[in-house]
């Protein structure tokens, strides 16, 4: 499917007056002259006819004025023109990445930021047209929002500028503290007005995750024991397992886990203290459903998870941090994935309590001299099997977050699922490749969903 970058200026004139293009343009983008098409950017929809204009440059388009206006196109613009099938001819398209209302301020003064900035690059570089807004800034009557798009030209951080745009066609929810109960409203109201949301950051509560992938046929093979944290669950683990994790539903970074180990006599928990792990030890079950009983937070949900004999790396546990995104097709790759190797003793593999992140191939090859590719391709179908399954379950989603862990005989478990995942054991891999991939597919993404459907 052809899509030409071009360069979109208006002309006076009526609504009936034809849009102009290089007669060499026109061939590529398959056009006749004098027969109508619908223009379409956003969610905004007008009919136009198209003539070949020689003087026209490669890179012009020229619409007649009632015809940009009916559009809601900012002129000039620099964007992708190309069929999006039934006769459509799509203007970008128009990627929405809805922002909290103070940081587009702040980016308004200052320049884009991260992961803005990458977000913005990559579509510019597909010819898209990247629209930031809040979500209290839509117009239902109009189908238009109020946002800014990067400006073209500038010196240092690219600025923006303010404009109304259609309503996008797909808009990115991807980020945490938008202000409610705007975001609220906006995702209630949107999909009516013919706008997907793709939602990035709705948070998988760990329970719902493991039972949409116990119910996958393939998949419950590498779901270890998993329930909600009750006295009675943990008197009957107590007795199965020599080794159980105790983890809170909405935690992250390690915060709030803890080991419970069966020693000679009695338990050992430990836990990550502030000067590294911390054991105490208990004589008894009951000792240990007093001590989690104390220590557990309260009103905090928890689960019961059995422990996993880890493979391990120079005599360190270590676990993997798998990203898997949807594509320009919309289908899930892999996207990053890195080796989070755990501090002596420590039961905690997040780079944040002290892990060393490495790269994937190197742990895999010295704790699996000789068949390191095999174990690294189960992985592989392990991660996308299990984002496709929470994607037919809870999606669209465009990035799933999977956490692996590779037992001492290579089998494959899935220790968790995380809707929002954070992307801080890639980062440190400082891959260029995986710092590029994780912010451009997404882009991809939205371009393909946005070229898709109904005129």
């Amino acid at each position: 499917m052809a899509r030409l970058l071009v360069r979109i200026h208006t002309i006076s004139g009526t609504a009936d007056d034809p849009a102009g293009l290089a007669p060499a343009v026109m061939r590529a983008l398959g056009l006749r002259e004098g027969r109508r098409y619908r223009l379409r950017c956003g969610t905004r929809r007008a009919t136009a006819r198209f003539w070949g204009d020689g003087s026209l440059g490669v890179g012009r388009l020229v619409l007649p004025a009632p015809l940009a206006r009916r559009l809601l196109l900012p002129a000039p613009l620099t964007a992708a023109v190309g069929p999006a099938g039934d006769g459509v001819l799509e203007i970008g398209p128009l990627v929405g990445l809805l922002t909290p209302r103070r940081l587009l301020a702040t980016m308004q003064d200052r320049g884009l930021q991260p992961p803005y900035s990458h977000y913005v690059r990559f579509a510019l570089e597909a010819g898209a047209v990247p629209v930031l807004f809040a979500p209290g800034r839509l117009d239902r009557r109009a189908r238009s929002v109020r946002g800014c798009l990067p400006a073209e030209i500038g010196p240092g951080p690219r600025h923006l500028v303010t404009v109304e745009v259609p309503l996008p066609r797909v808009v990115f929810h991807a980020f945490n503290s938008l202000e409610r109960p705007e975001a609220e409203e906006f995702e209630s109201v949107a999909p009516r007005l013919g706008c997907l949301i793709v939602d990035g950051w709705q948070r998988i509560p760990k329970p719902v995750a493991y039972d949409i992938l116990r119910q996958h046929r393939w998949l419950d093979r590498h779901v270890p024991a998993t329930d909600r944290l009750t006295p009675q669950a943990l008197r009957a683990a107590l007795s199965r397992y020599d080794d159980l994790y105790l983890k809170p539903d909405a935690g992250a970074r390690g915060e709030g886990v803890y080991r419970l180990t069966q020693a000679r006599r009695g338990w050992v928990l430990t836990t990550e203290g502030n000067r590294g792990p911390l054991e105490i030890r208990l004589p008894d079950r009951a000792a240990v459903l007093a001590a989690v009983r104390k220590r557990l937070a309260r009103g905090t949900p928890y689960l019961l998870q059995e422990g996993l004999p880890l493979a391990t790396f120079l005599g360190n546990r270590f676990d993997l941090r798998a990203l898997a995104q949807k594509n320009g097709r919309g289908r899930w790759v892999l996207a990053g994935l890195a080796a989070r190797v755990a501090p002596p003793g420590s039961p905690i593999t997040s780079p944040l309590r002290g892990a060393l992140v490495a790269r994937p191939v190197d742990v895999l090859r010295l704790a699996f001299p000789g068949r390191w590719h095999e174990v690294l391709n189960d992985v592989h179908r392990v991660v996308l099997a299990a984002a496709e399954a929470i994607d037919r379950a809870l999606g669209p989603r465009f990035e799933i977050g999977v956490d692996i862990a590779v037992l001492q005989d290579g089998t494959i478990k899935i220790i968790e699922v995380n809707g929002a995942p954070r992307k801080t054991s890639l980062e440190m891999l400082r891959d260029p490749l995986i710092a590029e991939r994780v912010y451009r597919l997404p882009i991809h993404y939205a371009i393909g969903l946005a070229l898709r459907g109904d005129g």
